[in-house]
């Protein structure tokens, strides 16, 4: 029990997480807290951290005995992705040029114009 600990309130959540694996869980979930606050300031998203912990009775060891598993999810903002477009032609092959659109000959294009007076 904290050394100021009062009987009737129940222990401070932060003590007792800081308690688990040897503080790895909170170590764990600063790391990741880290990379979504940084993600969320460089691409203005919102990012998100969670932490789960599934108790446990664990029989073996007495009516008190409990087990914690920790679970730390994080959903870190990613820079937005350019999307690129494709056709589809009748047999669902995708390609980048539209296989209903024809196509110009441009090969002349090039070619010097001879002026005509």
């Amino acid at each position: 029990m904290d050394q100021q600990q009062n009987p009737d309130q129940p222990r401070s959540f932060m003590a007792v997480l800081a308690e688990i694996n040897d503080g790895s869980v909170v170590e764990d979930a600063s790391a990741q807290l880290a990379d979504v606050t940084t993600a969320a300031l460089a691409y203005g998203k919102t990012g998100k951290i969670s932490i789960e912990l599934t108790v446990s009775p664990v029989a073996d060891l007495g009516d008190n005995a409990l087990s914690i598993k920790h679970n730390i999810k994080a959903i870190v903002p990613q820079p937005d992705k350019r999307a690129a477009v494709m056709f589809s032609d009748d047999a669902g092959n995708l390609q980048r040029q539209d296989p209903n659109q024809g196509v110009l000959d441009l090969d002349g294009a090039n070619q010097k114009v001879k002026r005509i007076r």
